[in-house]
């Protein structure tokens, strides 16, 4: 019996063929699934409490060896900020419980949703999922695969209904499934695992066998040849927007491929020892350690500091240029400190800021792919 993950469906339904395990494993040492599977973690120890608020998040940055420690904090903040306004109509009956379910002979499939809920009328069979990353438009077969699993040891609910919460975007998407519905993405799933088509394509960045699969590694080369032609052929020919546009689902193969081998040699490395690259130097695992300053710690004793120093009168008004305030957190504290009208009480802080000129708008631009707004 070949036991298929949830998660990895939506490139089974792209590429049939990569439902066959790999021979050698290789760890997912990324940083941001590291960040995602501890975000998950704080939420749903959260809302098993009952907290609105996530707890003391320090453990959680040791435990998954983060190092971007303010991008997990955020994270975890926005998500609860998410889930706090959709709670009220929804009851908890399973969180991070697995699941597994004979799909058809040779095929089962596990999966463990974040959050499984019914509606407080007790007619809907919610999931609800928390994205970590941009927003992608590829992960129905993930949630109808969800509910699928659930809907086996939960039959007595007539409607389903998927959540999901996009932290980064702090907006959630919400679907009403019927048990025909799900019935029918059951029948695609099996003609799709009936077929060993390798289907090489944008997907074959979240592979797990990729390192094994030779139509893989041609299409890794054939965009690495194409980046190269492209970079010849910009210096005559200006690219356009949309040649550019076409050229984005083979740079996120291509930065896949850099980072599964970064995670390969980065482990040999550290079994064997730092190894020479052909030009004169080593490639190892060396370590470089930073000091850096405690602010909340901190901020007191440095105006004494830097006003026993001659000619320093300039950087002592200038003090406050030295710190950053997160917004996310300002809002937070406030919400902490507020029993009751929680969003009114945020709104107020944040125009008596603003009184003060306290606050201002910066603008941050970046590329990525995410699906188009209906």
């Amino acid at each position: 019996m070949t036991t298929l993950r949830a998660s990895g469906l939506p490139r089974i339904a792209r590429c049939p063929g990569s439902k066959i395990h790999p021979q050698v494993l290789i760890g997912d040492d990324h940083p941001l699934a590291n960040t995602g599977t501890a975000v998950h973690q704080v939420c749903a120890e959260a809302i098993a409490e009952g907290l609105e608020t996530p707890g003391d998040l320090e453990p959680y940055l040791h435990a998954h060896g983060l190092t971007d420690f303010i991008d997990f904090k955020i994270l975890c903040w926005q998500a609860l900020n998410v889930w706090r306004p959709i709670w009220d109509s929804l009851r908890p009956i399973a969180i991070e419980e697995s699941f597994e379910r004979e799909l058809m002979p040779g095929f089962s499939i596990t999966g463990h949703p974040d959050i499984l809920c019914e509606t407080v009328d007790e007619k809907y069979l919610v999931v609800v999922d928390f994205k970590t990353g941009y927003k992608r438009s590829d992960y129905d077969d993930q949630l109808m695969a969800y509910l699928w699993l659930a809907w086996e040891k939960f039959p007595e609910y007539e409607m389903g209904k998927t959540i999901v919460i996009w932290c980064r975007d702090e907006e959630t998407e919400i679907q009403n499934v019927s048990k025909a519905g799900v019935d029918g993405w059951e029948g695609r799933m099996r003609v799709k695992l009936q077929s060993d088509d390798i289907i090489p394509g944008e997907q074959c960045a979240f592979c797990p066998r990729w390192h094994e699969c030779k139509q893989g590694h041609e299409f890794t080369r054939t965009a690495a040849r194409v980046f190269d032609t492209f970079k010849a052929e910009a210096k005559n020919t200006p690219p356009t927007a949309s040649d550019l546009a076409l050229l984005w689902p083979l740079r996120c193969v291509l930065n896949s491929a850099l980072a599964k081998y970064s995670t390969m040699a980065k482990a040999l490395i550290t079994q064997e020892g730092p190894q020479p690259t052909g030009d004169g130097k080593l490639l190892g695992i060396w370590e470089k350690e930073f000091e850096k300053i405690d602010a909340a710690k901190a901020i007191r004793a440095m105006s004494d500091i830097l006003k026993h120093k001659p000619g320093t009168d300039e950087v002592v008004r200038n003090i406050p240029g030295l710190f950053k305030i997160s917004t996310t957190d300002f809002k937070n504290a406030v919400r902490v400190n507020t029993k009751s009208g929680k969003g009114a009480a945020v709104e107020k802080a944040m125009e008596q800021l603003r009184a003060v000129q306290g606050t201002y708008k910066e603008k941050h631009r970046e590329l990525r792919a995410q699906k188009p707004k209906k």
